[in-house]
């Protein structure tokens, strides 16, 4: 059908962080707490999970 060929699906947009390497999604902030290579937000200690 000529009236779906703009519907493919795409997959997400992810990028390579550069202070620690990790794929993320673009635009947002890495799990280190890092955007666009300044440290945005403090990582807490105690959130880390248990195990």
């Amino acid at each position: 059908d000529k009236r779906r060929a703009h519907d493919s699906l795409t997959g997400p947009t992810l990028a390579t962080d550069s202070t620690s390497g990790e794929t993320r999604l673009r635009h947002h902030i890495g799990p280190d707490g890092y955007y666009r290579g300044r440290q945005i937000i403090k990582p807490d200690d105690d959130t880390e999970e248990e195990t």
